[in-house]
C-alpha cells in the first residue's frame, strides 16, 4: 500500500474536517476484529461507557441496551468482561458499536467464532436496519455464505478494489 498524501475524504456527502469529528463520530460504528475491552468492567458498565462517549440520552439508551442484550443473547449484565469467553466479549464488542444507532458501520469479522444460529439473526438484524433505519454496513469477511447475505460485495488486491458486483454476479 503507498501512503495517502493529500486528498479529501467525504462521508455522507460532508468533507472531514477536524471540527466535526465528534458529529462524525456519532453516526459510525466501528469494530475490529481484535476485542479492545476493558475486562474490569461489567456488560452494562461497557454499554455506559460506550453510550456516554456518544451523548446518548439515558431512555433511549436503556430500549438499545435491552434490545441488543436480547439480540446478541447477553443474559447477564453484571459479568466482568475478564470472565467471558471470546464468543461472548465478540458480542459485547458488536453491541457498544451498535448501542448508539450509527447510519455507517464498519466491521472486520464481526461474527467470527459465533454459533450458526446467533450468526443468522445478527445478519437479518443487519438487513432490517439497512432497509428500515438507513444504515450502511461494511463488513470484512473471508466466510463466503455471510458474502452471499450482502447487497453487494467487493474484492481487494493490493489495497485496490478490483471488483464490486451483486454476490450473486460474483460467487
Amino acid at each position: 500500500m503507498h501512503k495517502i498524501y493529500s486528498g479529501i475524504i467525504k462521508i455522507f456527502n460532508r468533507k472531514i474536517k477536524l471540527k466535526n469529528t465528534s458529529e462524525l463520530a456519532n453516526s459510525i460504528g466501528f469494530m475490529p476484529q481484535q476485542i479492545s475491552l476493558v475486562p474490569e468492567l461489567t456488560i452494562k458498565e461497557t454499554f455506559e461507557y460506550f453510550a456516554n462517549l456518544h451523548s446518548m440520552k439515558q431512555k433511549e439508551f436503556k430500549r438499545q441496551m435491552l434490545m441488543i442484550s436480547d439480540l446478541l443473547q447477553l443474559l447477564s449484565l453484571n459479568e466482568f468482561i475478564g470472565n467471558l469467553s471470546g464468543g461472548e466479549q465478540r458480542r459485547v464488542s458488536l453491541a457498544v458499536t451498535i448501542i448508539h444507532n450509527p447510519k455507517l458501520l464498519i466491521l472486520d469479522e464481526p461474527t467470527v467464532g459465533l454459533d450458526f444460529e446467533l450468526r443468522d439473526k445478527i445478519w437479518n438484524y443487519f438487513r432490517e436496519q439497512t432497509k428500515s433505519n438507513d444504515l450502511t454496513v461494511l463488513i470484512s469477511t473471508h466466510c463466503m455464505n455471510e458474502i452471499a447475505k450482502c447487497h453487494r460485495c467487493g474484492f481487494m488486491k493490493n489495497g485496490k478494489l478490483i471488483i464490486e458486483e451483486e454476490p450473486k454476479n460474483i460467487l
